[in-house]
């Protein structure tokens, strides 16, 4: 797709560094230099399912799509961004939030839900995992109804994220993975920089590393807007 001289790409993603939260190695295996060249190659090891990700089906679908198999039209098209950032810390986000604010979100599209959560606190900072907004079990519903073919969040949607920073939780209370996933709705987790987004649709590919046989992937996600 050649990109048009009248629109812009915003990155949707979080820089993939060791984290408190995430370990990230990072190792240098060769480097070889000398007059006129040089080469340098490394391995990375992180996990799937860390900063900027994908959620497959199989993630909480027994015998479910696993991430190679995620068509890419799942994954890119319209992106329809919903405005919640009236919602604060521990605010729950409702269907009727999303009732108020997302009326442009079409059958097909890829929901944005936009709280500028990264924006407040810094998604290096704990309290941006244990108190930030959440989404109630009526707005997974709410975009089940909508028929959405996937979600993008700049805060973590589920509520029992924050325990897992104490302790593994049930996999029961993981509720609106559990609303969505099994639908075919995918999740793409931990976006940065959605307030940047100034129209309320742009063009959306969020493209996870094709891992076969896994449940999730880290992605690079990209935002196209156009300029009026």
């Amino acid at each position: 797709m050649v990109v048009r001289e009248l629109a812009r790409l915003i990155d949707l993603s979080m820089p993939i560094e060791n984290h408190w939260r995430w370990p990230v190695k990072v190792e240098t295996t060769r480097r070889t230099e000398g007059e006129g060249y040089y080469t340098q190659s490394s391995t990375v090891q992180l996990r799937a399912h860390a900063f900027t990700h994908v959620d497959a089906p199989l993630h909480f679908v027994k015998g479910g799509e696993s991430i190679d198999e995620i068509p890419l039209t799942q994954l890119a098209g319209r992106g329809a961004v919903v405005d919640v950032s009236h919602k604060g810390a521990n605010e729950e986000i409702t269907s009727s939030d999303l009732d108020k604010k997302g009326g442009h979100v079409a059958e097909g599209d890829i929901a944005l839900l936009m709280t500028a959560w990264d924006a407040k606190v810094s998604w290096n900072d704990e309290r941006f995992w244990t108190e930030s907004p959440y989404l109630a079990e009526d707005a997974a519903q709410w975009l089940v109804s909508r028929r959405v073919k996937a979600a993008g969040y700049d805060f973590p949607q589920d509520y029992v994220i924050r325990q897992m920073l104490g302790g593994t939780p049930s996999v029961q209370a993981f509720r609106i993975h559990n609303i969505l996933l099994p639908r075919g709705i995918l999740n793409i987790e931990y976006l940065i920089n959605l307030h940047q987004i100034r129209a309320k649709t742009v063009q959306l590919f969020a493209l996870p590393l094709k891992l076969v046989g896994v449940e999730g992937a880290p992605a690079r996600v990209i935002a196209l807007e156009e300029y009026c």
